[in-house]
């Protein structure tokens, strides 16, 4: 889970520099593991396995958001192609 949310904190910062926003992180806290560990009792279950649950859902968010992204910088990509190949057309008719 660290090293996903490593992954995520690196990606929103590079999705930044492309003007898109992150995708949040999908980690469970430091305190309801210590909680776990030393208060090991049926609420502190139900509370990891809610929170497991929360990383589940906040994971999912997590891929549909980077596939939203993906297929944005996709269609991005493809309309400055495009947008270059008018340009040249345009020079070539220009000097013509």
């Amino acid at each position: 889970m660290r090293e996903a949310d490593g992954a995520l904190r690196h990606l929103t910062v590079e999705l930044g520099d492309l003007g898109e926003q992150g995708v949040g992180g999908v980690g469970v806290d430091g305190l309801t593991r210590t909680l776990d560990v030393w208060f090991d009792t049926i609420f502190t279950d139900w509370s990891v396995r809610n929170r497991i649950a929360e990383a589940r859902d906040r994971v999912a968010a997590a891929t549909r958001a980077v596939h939203g992204v993906r297929q944005r910088l996709a269609e991005r990509s493809a309309a400055e192609a495009e947008l270059a190949a008018l340009a040249a057309r345009r020079e070539s008719l220009l000097v013509a």
